[in-house]
């Protein structure tokens, strides 16, 4: 599954010992085992290597790295020059970047929801709602008081349009909301 505003380049079809692909952006990928011709998606600075498993990549995560969040089976994350790497498990991500590696427990619940459109939340901050509404939905919340952001919200959303989540948030915290293209103004109701 490819997010919006990534590529991924493929041969017709896959020949020789290895299943070789080059991405830019972020795609999950659930790919079929077969260890005589392992997997390798090269991620620019990165290659992730795998024999089968269903795995998430982003090949810049705003922070000038590679990484990679694994749902099944395990992955290996190494430097494109082959220099370093790190084995991932379910559960974990892995991130590279210049010099350095890191491997650390998945704590976002909504990692995902850029592929599955469900999002939960447990008190979060709207702060972190907005950050994950801009990475699902590609649209952007601005307020005019900063204090919005910290208000904490409770509840799902399960494939519903960012239109809706916006009026339910809305509704929730008595805002008002302007939408100018795909931009989202709130403010307090007066």
């Amino acid at each position: 599954f490819l997010n919006r505003n990534s590529d991924i380049k493929y041969p017709k079809s896959f020949n020789g010992k290895e299943r070789r692909v080059e991405l830019t952006g972020e795609a999950f990928f659930d790919i079929t085992r077969d260890p005589s011709r392992p997997f390798i998606i090269d991620a620019g600075q990165a290659n992730v290597k795998v024999l089968g498993t269903s795995f998430n990549v982003i090949t810049d995560n705003g922070n000038n790295e590679v990484e990679v969040l694994v749902s099944t089976g395990k992955v290996l994350l190494s430097r494109s020059d082959g220099s370093h790497s790190i084995t991932l498990e379910p559960g974990y991500v892995g991130k590279i970047s210049g010099m350095t590696e890191a491997r650390e427990l998945n704590t976002d619940i909504n990692y995902l929801a850029w592929n599955t459109n469900m999002l939960s939340y447990d008190g979060q901050k709207l702060s972190t709602v907005f950050r994950d509404l801009k990475r699902v939905y590609n649209i952007d919340i601005n307020v005019t008081d900063p204090v919005i952001y910290e208000s904490a919200l409770s509840g799902a959303f399960d494939n519903q349009p960012h239109d809706t989540i916006i009026q339910i948030i809305c509704t929730s915290f008595n805002l008002n909301s302007v939408k100018e293209g795909e931009i989202y103004t709130l403010s307090r109701k007066r």
